[in-house]
């Protein structure tokens, strides 16, 4: 996890990421309300998701995030299911609930399982500041906000190129000749 972090921060959110890649096509789904930004202020909650899959074990003697994570219950949960029958209780419906209130915020907020619960994301984001793929903003920026408004982690890339939420999506470089990905 380490020598990820430290080569390439959170861009394994933004490339690899099989439920970011779902969040971000469940948010182009179209809604007749207005999509919305999540808080920078609620960023925090990630790291107690951390805390609470490092220390759950310790605490609860099994994996207590992981009992509850929607994206165990989205990529084997519901699967082994539907492929093995498994019995279904009442401790899989509430898993599936928490699984179905993170679809709605999907359809409102961008990304919101990173930005907010993912303990993963919580680690690679204490490596994005000193990993060796960095966002870069050059002297030409007018700060004209297109970056902001095309990235799925609502960063003022001009702001702060290398944010501990940045997912290196490169999203921002699409539309910005001012911004790049430069390696240290």
């Amino acid at each position: 996890m380490g020598s990820i972090g430290s080569l390439f921060g959170r861009m394994t959110c933004g490339w690899v990421c099989p439920f970011g890649f779902l969040q971000d096509l469940v948010h182009k789904i179209p809604i007749p309300i207005k999509k919305r930004k999540i808080p920078e202020k609620y960023g925090f909650i990630k790291f107690i998701s951390l805390i609470l899959v490092i220390l759950g074990p310790l605490i609860f003697l099994e994996p207590f995030f992981c009992m509850i994570c929607p994206v165990g219950t989205f990529e084997a949960g519901i699967p082994s299911v539907l492929i093995y029958g498994l019995e279904i209780g009442f401790f899989f419906y509430f898993k599936l609930a928490i699984l179905v209130s993170i679809f709605f915020l999907m359809v409102v907020f961008s990304r919101p399982f990173c930005k907010i619960f993912c303990p993963l994301g919580a680690i690679l984001a204490l490596f994005n500041s000193f990993s060796r793929l960095r966002l870069k903003v050059d002297e030409g920026c007018t700060k004209c906000g297109k970056c902001e408004k095309v990235c799925p982690m609502d960063i003022k890339v001009y702001e702060k190129p290398n944010s501990i939420n940045c997912i290196r999506c490169l999203k921002c470089t699409e539309v910005c000749d001012h911004i790049s990905l430069v390696k240290t």
